[in-house]
C-alpha cells in the first residue's frame, strides 16, 4: 500500500522544524538529587521486571544520550502515573489487564438523548456562550493507518496536517472557531478571542510540527498568547507478557496513552486555573472528524450543554454496523460508560456512536480526576502482538451524575478521517458525504433547513 505523499512545494510548514519554546523546568526534590533519582529509576525498572531495556546500551557518548533521554522520560511517566504508584502501578494494572477473565457481557438499557434540531434563538444563545468557552484539540495520537509521510525524508506525519479538501485537518478546526466569532461580533457587537488549547505529543514529532505550523502561518493572525500546548506522555509498547518492547535501534518502543490523558493533564497545567477565572465551559474534540467544522451542530450543542445542572455533555450518533468506534450506554445501575470498539460484545448492546465531542465545567474537572484520574484503561492489541495502556477521555463520564447526551444525525454528527485511500472511515468518504449534505441543504428554503451551514460555502470551494 503505498503511503500518502505531503507535497513539500505546496506545504505551510517549513522543512526543519525547530522548538519554538523551551519547554518548562520541573520542580525537583531538593532532598533528591539526579543520580538518586537516577538510582531510584533503575531499581524500579528491576523490580518490574523490565531490566532488559538496559542490556543495548554500552559505555560510548551516544548510548550515554540515550541513556539520560530514557531516565527523563521514565521520569516523567512516573510522574504522571503517581496516582496508581507511579510506574511500578501503571506496570502491576498493565499486568492484572492481561489475565484472561472470564467475561462479562455489559449490560445497556435504553435510553433517550437529547436530540439536536436547527432553531435560530438556540443557535446564536450558543454563539453567545462562545464568549465562556475554551477549545481543546486532542491531536497527539499516532494515526498510523494514514500512512501519511513527508515526501523527501519519508518521516511520518502527525494527522492535524492531513489535507482534507485542499486544506489541512487543524486550519477547518480554527476556521470553524473563528466564524463563530465573526458571528458573536456581528449579533452581539463585541469581540471574543476563543483561548484553544491543543494535546499534543512527542510522536512523529508532532509538537514540534504544531508549533511549527502555527508560526507559519503566523497563528492565524490570532494572538499568540490565546494558544495553549500540553503534552501528552508516551508510554511503552508490552507485549501479551507485559515485557516492554524495543524497537530496531533497542529504545523502548513508545506510542501516545490515549486522549483519556487530557484531564489529568489540565488538572496539572499551571493555565488552566487562569482560564477557569475567565471561561466556564471547554469544547474537546478530536482532530480527525472535520464534519463538524461545517454546521450550526457546535454552537446548538454549547447551548444545550451548557445549563447549570450539567457538568459533563456527550455527542452522539447512530452507529454505523462497520465503523470502529466507540458506544456510549446506560448501565444497569444509572449512569453511563463509553465501551470501546475493542470490547467484542460492543456491537450488541443498546446505544450510540461516540462522536468524540465533549462538552464540560471547567470547575467540574478536578473533583472528578481526582476520583478516576486514568479513565477507560485498556490494553488493544489490534491483531498484534503487542500494545500499549491506553486511556479514553469519554470514560470520565464512569464518575459523573450530571450528564447530557446529545444527539446529531450521522450525516452531520462523523465522518472520522483514520485511514487513507476510498471506503469508509477515509477523507474521500467525509469529503462525498460533506457535500451531499451541502446539496441537500441547498435544495431547501433556509428558514425551514435544518442542515444550514454556517461557514462560508467560498471556503468549501477551495
Amino acid at each position: 500500500m503505498e503511503p500518502l505523499i505531503f507535497d513539500r512545494e505546496r506545504s505551510i510548514f517549513p522543512m526543519k522544524s525547530a522548538h519554538i519554546e523551551k519547554g518548562k523546568k520541573k520542580k525537583k526534590n531538593p532532598l533528591q538529587s539526579d543520580k538518586d533519582r537516577e538510582n531510584f529509576l533503575i531499581k524500579l525498572l528491576l523490580d518490574i521486571g523490565q531490566s532488559h531495556i538496559l542490556d543495548p546500551f554500552s559505555a560510548s557518548s551516544i548510548d550515554s544520550l540515550r541513556r539520560e533521554s530514557l531516565i527523563k522520560w521514565l521520569d516523567e511517566l512516573d510522574l504522571f502515573f503517581r496516582p496508581m504508584n507511579g510506574l511500578y502501578g501503571m506496570q502491576k494494572k498493565i499486568e492484572k489487564m492481561l489475565i484472561p477473565a472470564k467475561k462479562k457481557l455489559a449490560y445497556s438499557l435504553p435510553f433517550e438523548p437529547h436530540f439536536l434540531k436547527f432553531e435560530k434563538k438556540n443557535f446564536f444563545k450558543g454563539i453567545e456562550l462562545q464568549d465562556n468557552l475554551v477549545e481543546i484539540i486532542v491531536l497527539g495520537g499516532s494515526a498510523e493507518r494514514l500512512n501519511f509521510v513527508d515526501e523527501l525524508s519519508g518521516e511520518p506525519l502527525p494527522a492535524f496536517l492531513y489535507p482534507f479538501r485542499n486544506r489541512p485537518l487543524l486550519e477547518w478546526i480554527i476556521l470553524d472557531i473563528e466564524a463563530k466569532e465573526k458571528l458573536y461580533f456581528e449579533h452581539f457587537q463585541k469581540t471574543t478571542v476563543t483561548p484553544i488549547v491543543f494535546m499534543t505529543s512527542m510522536s512523529k514529532n508532532n509538537k514540534d510540527l504544531l508549533k511549527a505550523f502555527l508560526e507559519k502561518n503566523t497563528y492565524f493572525n490570532r494572538p499568540k498568547e490565546s494558544f495553549h500546548f500540553i503534552e501528552q506522555p508516551l508510554v511503552p509498547f508490552v507485549d501479551r507478557d507485559g515485557k516492554w518492547c524495543l524497537d530496531e535501534l533497542g529504545n523502548v518502543d513508545k506510542g501516545p496513552c490515549g486522549h483519556g490523558a487530557i484531564w489529568s493533564l489540565l488538572t496539572q497545567f499551571k493555565s488552566f486555573q487562569e482560564l477557569k477565572k475567565v471561561r466556564t465551559h471547554a469544547l474537546i474534540r478530536q482532530i480527525n472528524n472535520p464534519l463538524l467544522c461545517f454546521f450550526e451542530s457546535m454552537p446548538l450543542y454549547l447551548e444545550a450543554a451548557s445549563g447549570e445542572k450539567y457538568d459533563f455533555s456527550l455527542l452522539v450518533t447512530d452507529p454505523a454496523p462497520l465503523a470502529k468506534e466507540g458506544k456510549i450506554i446506560q448501565k444497569r445501575g444509572g449512569g453511563f460508560t463509553n465501551v470501546e470498539y475493542v470490547h467484542e460484545h460492543s456491537l450488541k448492546l443498546k446505544g450510540y456512536a461516540n462522536v468524540n465531542a465533549i462538552i464540560v465545567r471547567l470547575d467540574a474537572v478536578e473533583k472528578y480526576v481526582e476520583k478516576d484520574p486514568f479513565p477507560g484503561l485498556l490494553l488493544n492489541f489490534k491483531a498484534n502482538d503487542k500494545a500499549r495502556l491506553e486511556m479514553s477521555m469519554q470514560n470520565l463520564v464512569d464518575v459523573i451524575d450530571q450528564v447530557l447526551i446529545c444527539h446529531l444525525p450521522r450525516e452531520l454528527a462523523i465522518s472520522a478521517i483514520k485511514k487513507e485511500g476510498e471506503g469508509l472511515e477515509t477523507a474521500k468518504e467525509a469529503s462525498l458525504q460533506l457535500e451531499k449534505i451541502f446539496k441537500k441543504s441547498l435544495q431547501k428554503d433556509r428558514a425551514k433547513s435544518e442542515l444550514t451551514p454556517y461557514l462560508s460555502r467560498k471556503l468549501l470551494n477551495k
